[in-house]
């Protein structure tokens, strides 16, 4: 995952458009995944075809997983790979509450309250940030909601 993100960082350098190479990732991924498949390598998935209705379920997560990594992509363009990484510490918070708003479940309050130095530092890091501008603190946090 570092090299990764480095080496994009270094590619965002030379060629700047963070759309394109976050495209391409999810494309190639797509067509290894799907080769993989036709070939029949099934055992690095389900071991057998999937069913219609497996494919249904898996398809809203996966979609979520690529905006998420675009979203991703696009901060790491617009500031510095640490101030990504640092909003994208609050993926449990978003998953807190998303757990809450859409499942209905509750986290404990312990579990809660032991977010709050996260959120605290993830500002303060924030705050202090040289690289800090609003495109790439907004795509991080677009991407921490994908990925909860």
């Amino acid at each position: 995952n570092v090299g990764f993100n480095l080496l994009n960082k270094s590619i965002f350098k030379y060629f700047p458009f963070p759309w394109t190479v976050s495209t391409v990732h999810v494309i190639v991924g797509l067509v290894y995944c799907i080769g993989m498949y036709v070939i029949g390598l099934r055992d690095a998935s389900f071991g057998r075809v999937i069913t219609k209705k497996e494919f249904g379920a898996i398809l809203g997560p996966a979609s979520m997983h690529a905006i998420g990594h675009v979203a991703a992509n696009l901060s790491f363009a617009a500031v510095a790979i640490s101030l990504t990484h640092t909003v994208k510490t609050l993926e449990p918070a978003f998953n807190v509450v998303l757990s809450q708003l859409i499942l209905g479940q509750s986290t404990p309050l312990p579990a809660v309250l032991s977010l709050i130095p996260i959120m605290v530092g993830v500002g303060l890091a924030s705050a202090g940030e040289l690289s800090f501008n609003w495109m790439g603190f907004s795509t991080a946090m677009f991407s921490n909601l994908t990925f909860g």
